[in-house]
């Protein structure tokens, strides 16, 4: 099992500005679920900000091999969404989310 290594701020700017901005802990009754949430950052972000959001999920998931360790770096960047309440892993979940801001930093945000 890897470490999950302590992220630096400077390194995580864009991830923490979509995980504690838009993901914290009224994220459902202000953007419906988290693909809304999601959706509102792509719209207000620059194509460039989502481009680097979606790198640093990529480091995310390399950093981390387990869903403890997956959990901690998130929610220690500010997410407070909890994929296995939705019956997702982490993993599962950050898979998606990068695919979701690779595609929404090239195009319009798609439709979920």
């Amino acid at each position: 099992m890897k470490e999950p290594n302590e992220p630096r701020d400077h390194d995580w700017d864009e991830v923490s500005t979509l995980f504690g901005g838009y993901l914290h802990q009224d994220f459902a009754e202000d953007y419906g679920d988290v693909w809304g949430a999601v959706r509102q950052y792509c719209t207000e972000a620059s194509s460039d900000s989502v481009s680097t959001a979606a790198d640093q999920v990529k480091e995310i998931l390399d950093r981390s091999d387990d869903e403890e360790g997956l959990d901690a770096i998130t929610s220690r960047l500010g997410s407070s969404y909890h994929p296995p309440g939705a019956g997702q892993t982490y993993r599962h979940w950050l898979i998606e989310l990068e695919r979701v801001l690779r595609a929404a930093s090239t195009a319009p945000f798609p439709n979920q």
